[in-house]
């Protein structure tokens, strides 16, 4: 009786059941994708913030040169570009870290350098005010900074 049996052939309900997706295999492939957005999107915030730091510390570096010049020849410079260009009063050549251009490129229109009320200003790519600097010969750190629309420090900051 047992002898001509013959094993179930499985193959016909395997193809049947494996014609789509589980459930857990969609929503595993959501979360994966989900989760690289959200550390790709994560990491361009991060880098516009380090590029806004940068920019705010090289607008202190103008406004630490400009006090030294005018302590050493009693006036503030005429030509912002070529005093932008002097290598003797800058440790390093001022980039803009948004486009890589020189800083003096960016007189005008996101460096405003106002010599009368003292004040040195950044702007970032959307044209949003990052850093107001103000300085003076004696007084360079009066610093006010605006990221993200949050503001910080004010006179005297950092003493």
């Amino acid at each position: 009786m047992f002898y001509n049996y013959q094993p179930m052939d499985y193959r016909k309900h395997i193809r049947y059941q494996n014609k789509g997706f589980t459930l857990l295999e969609v929503m595993l492939v959501v979360f994966i994708i989900s989760l690289i957005s959200a550390s790709v999107i994560g990491y361009a915030k991060i880098v516009d913030y380090h590029r806004s730091i940068i920019l705010i510390n090289e607008a202190n570096e103008v406004a630490q040169a400009l006090a030294q010049y005018y302590s050493t020849h009693g006036t503030y410079p005429q030509d912002l570009t070529a005093f932008l260009s002097d290598s003797s009063y800058f440790r390093v050549s001022l980039k803009d870290p948004y486009t890589d251009a020189p800083l003096s490129s960016l007189l005008g229109t996101r460096l405003i350098i106002n010599t009368s009320n003292r004040t040195v200003e950044v702007k970032d790519l959307s044209n949003t005010s990052l850093a107001v600097v103000s300085f003076s010969v004696y007084q360079w750190n009066q610093i006010q900074y605006n990221i993200d629309g949050k503001v910080y420090g004010g006179a005297d900051y950092g003493q």
